[in-house]
């Protein structure tokens, strides 16, 4: 599972918000449970909107002043295998199946780690709210999570027609996970909070090893 530490984070590949997301998935069946797909370029938070931050080591405007030199932001993208399914020679397959998504991060994080807890909900009339800042740059619907503790389930229509060898499909979600950061006047880098977000179900099909007919 990726580390969100900054010294982890900072070395990805930056890329922006319109990747072909199939370029990045494997052409062979790699059984890979996580691909790192990149991070986006970092976004700084202005100074006027830090006072929104619940920054839990430097609580006050003062102390902000004082001892952060930024905050920032970034997305990271990966794709997560969540299933699969195997098909034989020389039969076509149609169904609709439930695919579970679950995070990998939420079960294991504390609620003040969220950014949706660590942003105050509505900011100054005159600088807008952080709140809505990050919305609007990371394309998220809601800030709240999108699991019911830590799992959802959608459904999803599969249809693949014949071949005359097998084949396995894979699923795979795309996820993005929003991370806030504060930098000291030291240099030092520290994780304050982050979300993750699916983004959507991606289906990939492998052939089985076979001859060419």
């Amino acid at each position: 599972m990726l580390d969100l530490k900054w010294n982890d984070v900072q070395p990805l590949r930056v890329i922006n918000d319109s990747f072909i997301v199939e370029n990045y998935i494997p052409k062979e069946n790699v059984h890979t449970s996580e691909i790192i797909i990149g991070r986006t370029d970092i976004m700084e938070i202005p100074m006027k909107k830090w006072e929104q931050i619940k920054d839990p080591v430097l609580p006050d405007g003062y102390s902000k002043k004082a001892f952060a030199k930024s905050y920032f932001t970034t997305a990271i993208y990966f794709l997560k295998r969540v299933g699969g399914l195997s098909l034989v020679a020389n039969k076509s397959f149609r169904e609709t199946i439930d695919i579970s998504h679950t995070s990998s991060f939420r079960s294991s994080q504390t609620t003040s780690l969220r950014i949706e807890n660590t942003i105050e909900a509505t900011g100054n009339a005159e600088i807008g709210s952080l709140r809505d800042m990050l919305t609007t740059t990371y394309s998220i619907d809601r800030m709240e999570e999108y699991y019911k503790e830590n799992r959802t389930t959608n459904t999803k229509e599969v249809y693949y027609e014949s071949t005359p060898y097998a084949r396995e499909i894979v699923f795979l979600d795309l996820v993005k996970i929003v991370a806030l950061y504060r930098k000291d006047v030291k240099g030092n880098t520290s994780l304050l909070a982050f979300d993750d977000f699916l983004v959507g179900t991606y289906e990939k099909a492998y052939d089985a090893p076979h001859e060419d007919i």
